[in-house]
């Protein structure tokens, strides 16, 4: 009704669940923690990664609280 315009995504991850989505990996460092809940993501001391590549052109869009 306002006249928005919505593209469709070409890769799109909710975090729904409490695992990781499929061709997604971690790496944790001793005392680092990863959890999934709530739509979340909470990485601390430890890194999360797709294993999908893309090429130029693609656009990152996601929220993050740093700490």
């Amino acid at each position: 009704g306002d006249g928005s315009v919505r593209l469709n995504a070409g890769f799109s991850e909710d975090f729904s669940g409490s695992a990781l989505p499929a061709g997604w990996t971690t790496s944790n460092w001793e005392g680092s923690t990863i959890t999934i809940g709530g739509g979340q993501l909470t990485a601390n001391g430890a890194e999360a990664y797709t294993s999908a590549q893309y090429g130029p052109g693609r656009t990152l869009e996601f929220v993050a609280t740093f700490g």
